[in-house]
């Protein structure tokens, strides 16, 4: 005969939280967190009203934080000229820094910034991962990933980054699972 078999990835301690809800509740949670997650992200637009963080002048040589980003597609743009060049076509969506990390606990040499995109649900990740999304007062990200930076490029956890972050016409690396 025929046999059926259906298997679930129960990994990260994740909790199957809509198992046993009716549609209409499931609707109702969704609803809220999503407005819970609009309004932690308020709250954390502005993030030097605490206590300001000194600036520095950037110099050359420095190492900035990257942003977190999924990829759209490719596709081509065309100079004035009439010469096409392939274009990589990238969404920053609620890309925060997370954390700072000295470079005592880092690698001795550069401190080093963590840095978050992409909100998810929290239904969907571990308790201790959960922890840490309140410490910080974010909502839980779906990539983390850290920045080796100079002293002069640190930034304040909590700070929103965006696109602008990049300037026209500055090279970046990029990395990317594919």
């Amino acid at each position: 005969g025929l046999w059926c078999v259906i298997a679930r990835n129960i990994g990260n301690n994740a909790t199957w939280w809509d198992e046993h809800l009716s549609e209409e509740n499931a609707k109702f949670l969704k609803k809220i967190t999503t407005e819970e997650f609009k309004d932690q992200i308020a709250s954390k637009m502005c993030p030097l009203k605490d206590e300001p963080w000194p600036l520095h002048q950037w110099e050359p040589g420095s190492r900035r934080v990257g942003l977190v980003a999924v990829k759209l597609g490719m596709m081509p743009l065309w100079t004035k000229n009439g010469e096409k060049f392939p274009v990589t076509l990238l969404q920053v969506e609620d890309c925060h820094v997370l954390k700072y990390v000295p470079k005592e606990e880092s690698d001795g040499r550069n401190p080093c910034l963590v840095v978050g995109g992409k909100t998810v649900s929290p239904f969907r990740k571990g308790q201790s991962r959960l922890e840490m999304y309140r410490e910080i007062g974010l909502p839980p990200k779906q990539k983390i990933t850290s920045f080796k930076v100079s002293d002069n490029a640190i930034i304040k956890p909590g700070t929103p980054l965006y696109a602008a972050h990049f300037r026209p016409g500055q090279y970046v690396d990029i990395t990317a699972k594919t």
